[in-house]
């Protein structure tokens, strides 16, 4: 066998392992960084979520307090002068805010 021939056989025996193995490599790479990038989304859209659901905690509890003020104030005046009705209102509207977020969410069981 010529000298030629035997050094593409050396080229062609040591290439086409390396090729495929890189191949393989490489298409696992981009399939880790697309699991990790979906991953990252996830948690940061839970984060997101996580944030509202807490800032309509506080709400719905301001709103349970402004209600119980304007209730004992209307006790302690015999009358409601329209502070509880607004207090009922808003107390309200973020129950059902706090709600359809839940329900959104996937939450069951929302009194």
């Amino acid at each position: 066998m010529p000298e030629g021939e035997k050094m593409w056989e050396l080229l062609l025996a040591a290439g086409i392992p390396s090729v495929l193995v890189s191949a393989i490599v490489t298409g696992c790479m981009k399939r880790l960084e697309r699991r990790e990038k979906q991953r990252l989304e996830e948690t940061k859209r839970r984060e997101e979520d996580r944030h509202r659901l807490e800032l309509l905690q506080i709400r719905g509890t301001l709103a349970a307090m402004s209600l119980g003020e304007a209730t004992a104030t209307a006790l302690k005046n015999g009358h409601a002068n329209g502070e509880t009705e607004q207090a009922l209102a808003y107390e309200q509207r973020v129950k059902h805010e706090m709600r359809e977020f839940l329900e959104k969410s996937g939450v069951e069981h929302v009194a």
